[in-house]
């Protein structure tokens, strides 16, 4: 989990998750985070090129960006 936790996280979160800490807050500005699951993800884009996976991507992360 440390590697996945690392890809979006403060270091220092990680270190706090990892020694176990179940109680972490702290104050930010701004910030979001969206973790998804594209059910049949894998199965629709092995028909698309790179470029059409992104265009799609990007359009489905703007329809989010527009609800939040």
């Amino acid at each position: 989990m440390k590697i996945f936790f690392s890809k979006f996280l403060p270091r220092n979160v990680v270190s706090r998750i990892n020694s176990s800490e179940t109680d972490i807050s702290f104050t930010v500005q701004s910030a979001s985070i969206i973790i998804t699951d594209v059910v049949i993800f894998s199965e629709y884009a092995s028909s698309l090129s790179p470029q059409k996976i992104m265009g799609s991507l990007s359009t489905m992360f703007a329809a989010f960006d527009v609800r939040a």
